[in-house]
This record gives C-alpha cells, structure tokens and sequence, in this order.
C-alpha cells in the first residue's frame, strides 16, 4: 500500500516563529510534568493508605520512582532533540507502522525535526510507551 504524499511540506517545529515549536518547547513538557507530579501525589497518599500492607506500600512506591525516571529521562531527551526511540513491540496494531515511518525520517527522527503532524503523535506514542513504563 503506498503513503499518502501531501502536495504541501510538513509543518517544522524547529521555526520558532511556527505553532509547532510551542507544541515541543512547552505542551509537551507541562503534560509530562503534569504526569510526574500526579505520580508524585499518589505515592503520598500511597504513604498513607492504611489498606496496603508495608511491603506493598514499598513495592508501588518503587513503581512510581522508576516511573518518574524514565518520564524524565524521555523529558530530558525532547529538550535535548535527541532520537526519537523505537515503540517496543507489544503486538499492537501500528507499532511496526511507526517505527518504518521513525526510520525513513532518518536524521529528522529526533523531538524537534520530526514533522509536526508525525511528532504531534508523540502524546500517542508517549502514552502507547506507557504500559511498557507501567
């Protein structure tokens, strides 16, 4: 099946004068750190929660750490432009799409040269990364 080639280019989020560069510099990082401090919050209600036992406690306490560390380290790469990994094969429907479509960017396939429209399924991605993360 051959892709849709659009008449037009794709929008360029490295033009800061461009809506996309807003989508990489700043609503990316809010939902991200929005993510983080909602784990953070519920490992202190985790601390509380007279229902779990201590070993539990400690064992979805140590989830959400290594939670939030890899939501930074992901953070921490779209600020730095670097490669946009590949989604781990977990049998879902578009993960083989996806990574095809990261390769044939070639050295646009980082956070802040990806096409708009393609980079813009980044919060799909992110979220598709979840259970892999979880």
């Amino acid at each position: 099946m051959s892709r849709f080639v659009p008449p037009f280019p794709p929008h360029d989020p490295t033009d800061p004068k461009g809506f996309s560069y807003m989508t990489v510099v700043k609503r990316w990082p809010i939902i991200l750190t929005g993510i983080i401090n909602d784990i953070i919050s519920r490992q202190e209600a985790l601390r509380k929660d007279t229902n779990l036992t201590p070993e539990e406690q400690d064992a979805a306490i140590r989830e959400g750490v290594d939670i939030v560390r890899e939501i930074s380290r992901i953070k921490a790469e779209m600020s730095r432009d670097r490669e946009m990994p590949e989604i781990e094969q977990d049998d879902g429907p578009v993960v083989d799409e996806f990574n095809q479509q990261l390769k044939e960017l070639g050295e646009k396939g980082t956070w802040f040269k990806a096409p708009w429209l393609y980079a813009e399924l980044v919060d799909s991605y992110l979220f598709h990364q979840s259970p892999t993360v979880f």
